[in-house]
């Protein structure tokens, strides 16, 4: 596909369509209603209206100078050649013309070419030898330089047309501009060039405000006295709850004041972490596009740890100001399926997803960086939250060294009164006051609501004194005795009871949404709409148009919707979409929610499978999401199940994220049946994807009792291979808890009963694992053996976690020191052909392992970091692979403070083995020789033979080298092993079933 664009792109989304026609009909109806779906216009003749004064060829090359995007389908003819000697003296095809032309205007482009395999009629295939000749010239330089598609059947052509025109079009409405030439983008797609230069202010998103700014004079004080450069703190912090005016408080003086409160700013750039939620690394990118004045892309490639190690450089040399806007939304407390609309007394409080700080960050990555923000002087870091981030507090709760925390009030009352008369009101001065103060403490958002209100009083537009006063409005609310959140909550309800019922619903299917939408969904989901209307049809509703904008301006009004003019998107407030989904009724729910559905049910997608971003999700993301507010669990489950599951954990190893949306099947905690409305076939589906996931962020103790329960639920009904699968996934948890005779019993009992099953798809995973084990416990005779037997097996199972048993195969000669560069790519091409998350990350480790082994410290430095990005990317531990890291740097003599590193490494890994290692690197004897010991137990396991054999020879290395002496440990003994009653049940119900299968045999 052409990227390059030197032209001004066009002002609407247009994309020629350039082909031979009769033989490509069907071809180019399918390709224009994939482009209609996509939200861009397919452009060809079929749609074109010839000019009297042009031939067909000028009005065809008109079309190409029209468009944002030029698509080419080459088939088996060659087309129509237009006899102009002028316009075409090389005697080329219109198609090929076309196709000229869109390159000499560097138009982006898209080549779909037939494959011999496609069915074609004979009429269809070019018989003239010269045509032929330029046919091939045609297709061979179409295809010269760029990712071309080939297809060949029409069903081909459509799931690949879905997946290329999602594509496109992102690209397209990254270029587009209004007609007054301001940019229009989105965080994802931005160009770099389209960023200005320092010291000029950068901000990305820019802040959309509700209402005008007032007062703050002291908050204004304090933020020109902490950018003075004497100021020592690097960090200054503001917290408040929603809609306090954090952001609209230092969007003002970043935009009026910074500039000339401080003269000499490298430049001053925003960052809003409410796009989408937002992540550090994304952050760094732009920060530093914006720094260095680099390409965006250059940036988006690189590593987690080396955007931070470049974005501190840059702050250390010049004083930037940086702001980091709704910094909350990277915290744990908000890493779940609803935190769109989270509100603020469910933050904080505890962690949706097990025992995590719900202060801390998503990544772990992002707590390190915020740390090392505290400290980069001459630079300054402004920060809006509502939760203050664990890492910047002590264990007192006082902020660290290099932050200053600021609680943020509600605005005075002479300010507050100024906010309702800017938005209109009139009134008794000290009535107004004493009214802000005493039911909503002057809180910037709520006083703009109310101000709304009173603006739609209908006996008196704007007027406060009878508004107040009249007890079916201003005169009802008492709220003097309500904390601040709730008093905001309830004035916020009453505005929204307050709108008509079109206003309502269509605030309600807006705040059901997790994110801003554009004018095309704003359209589709209008209320105003008759039912049944498609979202093409929408725009055609003149009425149902004008009736859309009548509301919206009224939503305005009221403080409850607002419309960001940089983005054209609209949004709600945190807060107000919080409260607007609090309010609705099950019922309301699932009818609002059902227009959501309808529209992102009909939005083309890329398959799920080919997904290469969390973003490829978003259709079934923003279904699922939808789905679970509506409590329709079935078809909630349905889309889960519908690879989305597959690939959130396989493709993209984002377990955290499969766990937030399983979260509500479980509204009675993971130990507890999902909810009882669904299908027990379904419910034990869902407690064994729980239970995996669980098990990957290493939540043991919730994962291992639900597999108890899914074991024992599959044997009460019989269910037999179910029952192997639950057997081979507890055991499967016992490796993992380091329990490997357990892992090793329940392993063997899930290969029993596939045997009995003759079931070879599920026996060859089951002995992939035993052979995992054999490795594991250093058993080389036997797990030699059975690696033959694998590959030369029955492979249906192969498509169980491709690529799985070569990697257990390349770790098997690492630990024999037999490990080559052949083993290494092998898993690599397998784990690349299948998009398998684990097994990339579990090779790119064990590479770096290898060159570690090597002294090859520079490339095992690459191989950690890059497991360390892809981890904090999805939020998992990547303990292990900092200890690896640490390693490696200090080798290099990069580690900076390594006591003081390795100290803080040992508080939150149970990597002993590593740590171990590290301490002996540092010259700490003492500390290496505890960790040694501690390595040496856990390599141990349950004792000879089930112990972890090497690591265990490498814990006894280390130990005899520091002379410290081994320790004498028990072996296995199966007899004094405690066997828990439900697994004694286990035994005895295996051993009735197995019988029975027997006796049916």
């Amino acid at each position: 596909m052409n990227t390059k664009n030197d032209r001004k792109p066009r002002n609407y989304a247009g994309v020629m369509v350039s082909s031979t026609y009769k033989d490509l009909e069907k071809h180019r109806s399918i390709l224009l209603d994939v482009l209609i779906k996509q939200q861009v216009h397919g452009i060809g003749m079929e749609h074109y209206v010839v000019d009297a004064s042009d031939d067909v060829v000028s009005s065809s090359l008109k079309m190409v100078d029209d468009c944002s995007a030029y698509i080419a389908l080459i088939s088996h003819r060659y087309g129509f050649i237009p006899d102009n000697k002028e316009i075409n003296p090389n005697q080329v095809s219109i198609t090929r013309l076309e196709y000229e032309k869109a390159q000499k205007l560097n138009i982006p482009t898209l080549v779909f070419v037939m494959s011999d395999e496609h069915d074609v009629k004979k009429a269809d295939v070019e018989t003239n030898e010269e045509n032929i000749r330029k046919l091939k010239e045609f297709s061979d330089d179409a295809k010269q330089g760029r990712i071309y598609v080939s297809f060949d059947s029409i069903d081909d052509f459509t799931k690949k047309a879905i997946h290329a025109v999602a594509s496109l079009s992102q690209k397209i409405y990254a270029q587009k501009t209004t007609k007054s030439e301001v940019i229009i983008t989105t965080k994802k797609s931005k160009a770099s060039e389209l960023i200005p230069k320092p010291p000029k202010l950068y901000a990305q998103p820019e802040y959309l405000g509700s209402h005008r700014f007032i007062g703050r004079q002291a908050q204004l004080d304090t933020l020109n006295d902490w950018a003075n450069a004497a100021d020592t703190h690097s960090i200054l912090s503001f917290e408040a709850i929603g809609g306090s005016g954090k952001s609209i408080l230092t969007w003002e003086w970043v935009k009026n004041m910074a500039a000339t409160t401080r003269t000499d700013w490298a430049g001053i750039f925003w960052y809003s972490f409410y796009e989408k939620g937002g992540v550090m690394a994304d952050f760094c990118a732009y920060a530093l596009a914006y720094m260095t004045e680099q390409p965006l892309g250059n940036y988006q490639q690189l590593k987690a740890p080396a955007l931070s190690k470049l974005l501190l450089a840059q702050l250390k040399e010049k004083p930037w100001l940086i702001v980091c806007d709704g910094l909350e939304r990277i915290l744990v407390s908000y890493h779940r399926m609803d935190a769109a609309q989270l509100r603020d007394e469910d933050a904080g409080n505890t962690d949706a997803m097990g025992d995590r700080d719900p202060c801390s960050c998503i990544r772990p990555f992002d707590d390190d960086l915020l740390r090392a923000l505290s400290q980069v002087a001459p630079s300054k870091i402004l920060i809006t939250s509502r939760l203050v981030p664990r890492v910047l507090l002590n264990a007192a709760n006082q902020p660290v060294p290099g932050v200053l925390k600021e609680r943020l009030p509600g605005l005075k009352p002479n300010d507050a009164e100024q906010l309702f008369r800017s938005c209109g009101v009139i009134g008794d001065s000290n009535a107004m006051q004493i009214y802000l103060r005493q039911h909503c403490d002057c809180h910037p958002l709520v006083t703009g609501v109310l101000a709304g209100l009173i603006s739609f009083y209908m006996p008196d537009r704007g007027n406060f004194d009878k508004w107040s006063k009249d007890p079916n409005e201003g005169g009802q609310l008492n709220l003097a005795k309500l904390d601040l959140v709730k008093k905001r909550n309830h004035i916020i309800q009453s505005a929204i009871d307050d709108l008509d019922s079109k206003s309502q619903q269509l605030l309600s299917i807006l705040a059901l949404l997790s994110e801003a939408v554009d004018s095309s969904t704003l359209n589709a989901l209008n209320p105003h709409l008759p039912d049944g209307t498609k979202a093409e049809e929408a725009q055609q509703n003149a009425e149902a148009m004008q009736k859309l904008q009548q509301t919206v301006k009224k939503l305005e009004a009221y403080g409850l919707l607002q419309y960001d003019q940089y983005n054209q998107r609209y949004d709600l407030h945190p807060v107000v979409r919080g409260v607007s989904v609090g309010m609705l009724a099950l019922g309301q729910k699932q009818k609002y929610g059902q227009k959501v559905v309808d529209h992102f049910s009909d939005k083309a997608h890329i398959p799920y499978k080919e997904a290469k971003t969390k973003d490829d999700l978003v259709v079934g993301l923003n279904l699922m999401r939808t789905l679970l507010q509506m409590e329709n669990y079935d078809q909630a489950y349905d889309v889960f199940q519908d690879d989305l599951a597959g690939v959130l954990r396989d493709n993209l190893g984002d377990d955290t994220e499969v766990l937030n949306l399983l979260q509500p099947f479980f509204n009675k905690g993971w130990n507890n049946m999902p909810i009882s409305s669904l299908q027990k076939n379904k419910r034990s589906s869902l407690r064994n994807d729980t239970a995996n996931s669980l098990n990957n962020i290493a939540n043991y103790k919730d994962s291992y009792s639900l597999l108890k329960k899914v074991l024992q639920s599959q044997i009460e009904d019989n269910n037999y291979l179910s029952v192997s699968i639950a057997l081979n996934n507890i055991s499967i948890s016992f490796s993992m808890q380091k329990k490997l005779a357990k892992a090793v019993i329940y392993n063997n009992l899930a290969i029993e009963i596939v045997v009995d099953l003759d079931n070879k798809s599920w026996l060859y995973w089951y002995r992939t694992i035993r052979y995992l084990y054999l490795v594991s416990m250093g058993s080389w005779t036997e797990s030699e053996q059975l690696f033959k037997e694998q590959m030369n097996s029955y492979r249906v199972g192969y498509n169980i976690r491709p690529g799985r048993i070569e990697f257990y195969n390349a770790r098997h000669h690492y630990y024999r020191h037999t490990l080559t560069e052949e083993h290494l790519k092998k898993v690599e091409l397998i784990a690349g052909q299948h998009n398998q998350y684990a097994v990339k990350n579990d090779i790119t480790n064990l590479r770096g392992d290898w060159y570690y082994q090597k002294k090859q410290y520079q490339k095992a430095m690459d191989c950690f970091n890059e497991v360390i990005r892809r981890k904090n990317e999805v939020g998992s531990n990547a303990n292990y692979e900092e200890i690896k890291l640490s390693l490696a740097k200090h080798q290099l003599n990069e580690l900076v403070s390594p006591h003081e590193e390795a100290q803080r490494l040992s508080k939150t890994s149970d990597n002993y083995l590593g740590l171990a290692r590290l301490w002996v690197a540092i010259g700490d004897n003492k500390k290496a020789g505890k960790y040694a010991l501690a390595a040496y137990k856990q390599a141990w396991s349950d004792g000879e033979p089930y112990v972890f054999r090497y690591s265990l020879n490498q814990a006894t290395a280390i130990l005899k080298k520091l002379q410290v002496a081994i320790p004498q440990l028990a072996p296995y003994d199966k007899c004094k092993k405690k066997i828990e009653s439900w697994e004694q049940e286990v035994f005895v119900a295996l051993e009735k079933l197995k019988a029975v299968k027997k006796e049916e045999k």
